[in-house]
């Protein structure tokens, strides 16, 4: 085993080099990266498929990468057919394809060998219901609906879009101290308060943020179900879901009849589309964007942008003066917002960049990978909100790895130990 893992780690080494040299050279053709994108993608769900940490990630991957790969590489589809045709540099798609496979394959190799079979956290001991978890529970359960009521309807509280996206972080601690105490009432009363979030945003077009805290509650409590036949299925599920509410929302947005919106529709959308994700269309485009305009923006300036966005974004959010990558590109490309990971980290380090997130990536991906019930809290915690926020990190935007979990750590040591603090001085 160990010389078949050092051989197919061997194997990728030598094929990042190749790829990198490709481009040095300028020579090769994107449609056979592409290729190797989707074999690779495969090869990780089909040899992972007992974990499922690790099979939901990069079943979710695969898709993501499938979408733009058969709508603009491999053949086309109608989404964003004029909107690709600004692509302003011969080498930019071989370069976005490229820095995919490079990030695919450097990640991969940070997963240990040894990585757990059938893991879940079905597994984890239950623990006394203590005074202290009964209070930390009711707090989640009251903070998590003080921001609800607010988003929804008193709309009190400032950055409210922003507030509500970080309240993943109370729903998960939330689900897993239930679940540790065995605690089916405010289990339940959670579940409730995820259930009608999750349905007004889908309704409202807020597709990725209104499916985290159901990602989050069906690993934590139901893990024991959990295998790569039941993800598959729930994924093919949620697939067709995102596509009619996608169509919705196109139909609200240009004004169509919605009355005409109906199954041959879907139908129709389905096979123009080639079963492709129009989100993960329009996010590989605008990262191509990033690769474009890092021709044009100093080397300097790019590298100002990032220690910008993990030092005074990270703490100060939307109120800080940072301008968002997104928002600086659109000024020379039109585009709707988002971008891969890959293409976010090449615009500020070059291809140094991809080796700076795949490492990062790469150590949570083992995280997930070798999790079992002797880990401790904090781990299955991360572990569960960096599987639960994967369409959000790898499609939209990196604020959830640096900002998010930031916040995240903040949260777990204050929510934690501050009550213990707590409890000694009233001892």
């Amino acid at each position: 085993m160990r010389v078949k893992n050092f051989i197919e780690k061997l194997l990728f080494i030598i094929l990042i080099l190749i790829v990198l040299s490709m481009n040095f050279l300028k020579i090769g053709n994107p449609i056979l990266i592409g290729i190797l994108i989707i074999i690779f993608d495969f090869y990780r769900v089909v040899k992972y498929k007992d974990n499922y940490y690790l099979f939901f990630l990069f079943i979710c991957i695969m898709y993501f990468d499938y979408s733009f790969l058969i709508s603009k590489y491999f053949s086309t589809t109608p989404t964003l057919v004029d909107i690709y045709k600004q692509i302003a540099y011969s080498n930019t798609k071989m370069i976005g394809v490229s820095i995919l496979l490079i990030f695919h394959l450097f990640t991969t190799l940070f997963i240990d060998e040894n990585y757990e079979e059938s893991n879940n956290l079905n597994d984890i001991f239950f623990v006394d219901f203590s005074k202290k978890r009964l209070i930390q529970i009711i707090i989640l359960t009251l903070l998590i609906f003080v921001v609800l009521l607010d988003y929804f309807v008193f709309h009190f509280l400032s950055a409210t879009r922003t507030i509500y996206e970080y309240l993943l972080i109370p729903f998960v601690f939330g689900f897993y101290y239930t679940k540790q105490t065995n605690s089916i009432f405010y289990r339940n009363v959670l579940f409730m308060l995820m259930l009608f979030s999750t349905i007004v945003n889908m309704w409202q077009g807020a597709r990725v943020i209104s499916l985290q805290p159901m990602i989050a509650y069906l690993f934590i409590w139901h893990g024991k179900k959990i295998n790569w036949k039941n993800i598959s299925i729930a994924f093919i599920f949620v697939v067709i879901v995102f596509t009619i509410f996608g169509l919705y929302g196109d139909y609200k947005d240009f004004g169509y009849d919605l009355s005409t919106l109906n199954s041959s529709v879907v139908i129709k959308t389905f096979s123009d589309r080639k079963f492709s994700l129009d989100t993960a269309i329009s996010s590989y485009w605008t990262g191509l964007t990033y690769i474009e305009i890092s021709n044009i923006i100093p080397f300097s300036q790019r590298i100002l942008n990032f220690i910008e966005y993990i030092t005074i974004y990270a703490i100060k959010g939307t109120s800080s003066s940072y301008v968002q990558l997104y928002d600086f590109s659109r000024r020379y490309y039109v585009h709707y917002y988002g971008g891969y990971i890959s293409s976010y980290f090449y615009y500020w380090f070059g291809w140094s960049g991809i080796f700076i997130i795949g490492l990062y990536i790469g150590k949570l991906m083992n995280l997930a990978g070798r999790l079992n019930k002797d880990f401790s809290d904090f781990s299955k915690l991360l572990t569960v909100y960096f599987i639960s926020t994967l369409p959000r990190w790898y499609l939209y935007y990196p604020v959830t790895l640096f900002r998010g979990m930031l916040i995240f750590i903040v949260f777990y040591f204050v929510f934690n130990y501050g009550l213990d603090i707590i409890y000694k001085k009233k001892g």
